[in-house]
């Protein structure tokens, strides 16, 4: 599916598809999970990392002087 807008009501993201035209259609997949394959993204994103990129790493402190 092609995400074709994006805004927020409050605390929820509503999103339009280019392949869902009517009222209708988008009532049947309301409350959908949308997943996306992030190995098919560009790796030029050094903002942050995806949460299922940060499950089971480890972590640790370095105490200063």
């Amino acid at each position: 599916m092609t995400i074709s807008s994006a805004r927020w009501n409050k605390d929820i993201l509503l999103l339009g598809f280019e392949e869902i035209s009517t009222r209708n259609q988008a009532e049947e997949i309301r409350g959908a999970k949308l997943f996306i394959e992030t190995e098919e993204l560009e790796e030029d994103d050094d903002e942050g990392w995806y949460e299922h990129e940060l499950v089971a790493l480890r972590s640790a402190s370095a105490r200063r002087p």
